[in-house]
Formats: structure tokens, sequence, C-alpha cells
């Protein structure tokens, strides 16, 4: 898709060209003002899309972590009724043994 952009003040053109002209000196390969707009479009929008991805992992975290919490309550109660039950069949089987 083609854009283009109209009315921008000469100093930002300036600027854009100095920021243009430096990543041609660090990369050593032909840089122009198109693939610097392309670059900060394409960073815009994956921003947007991190952002996204982000929230939705904090979710599954959370649900996580509920989760995990709710397993270990459940893990602590069973270990309580293993530990009834056997001492239930100790106390049975040295009633037995009288």
């Amino acid at each position: 898709m083609d854009v283009s952009i109209r009315g921008i003040d000469p100093q930002y053109v300036k600027e854009i060209d100095k920021k243009v002209n430096k990543i041609q000196e660090r990369t050593g390969k032909k840089f122009s003002r198109n693939d610097y707009f392309l670059a900060i479009i394409r960073q815009d929008s994956e921003i947007d899309l991190i952002d996204y991805k982000k929230s939705e992992f904090d979710l599954v975290v959370e649900k996580l972590l509920l989760s995990n919490e709710q397993m270990v309550e459940s893990i602590s109660e069973l270990t309580s009724v293993y530990e009834r039950l056997f001492n239930f069949l100790i106390s049975e089987r040295s009633d037995l043994n009288k």
C-alpha cells in the first residue's frame, strides 16, 4: 500500500534525514526515508500487538496461579484425609491385637 505525507515542516525532514544518515553510517547499507517510515510504522504496529499478547499472557498466568493454589489446597486436604485414615487403620489394628 502506498501512503503519501504532505505538509511536513522542513525542519522535521532534516532531522529525519540526519537519522537516516546515521543509520546508513552504522549499518553500512543503503537506508532511505521510506525505509525509516516503514520501520516506524512496523514498530508502532508491533508495540500494540506485543502489549495485547502481554496482557493475554498475564491473564493466563493469573489463571494458572489460581489453579495451582486450588490444587495445593486440594492436595493438603487429601493428605489430611490420608493421615486420618492411616491413623484410624493403625488404631483399629492395635485394637485387634489386644
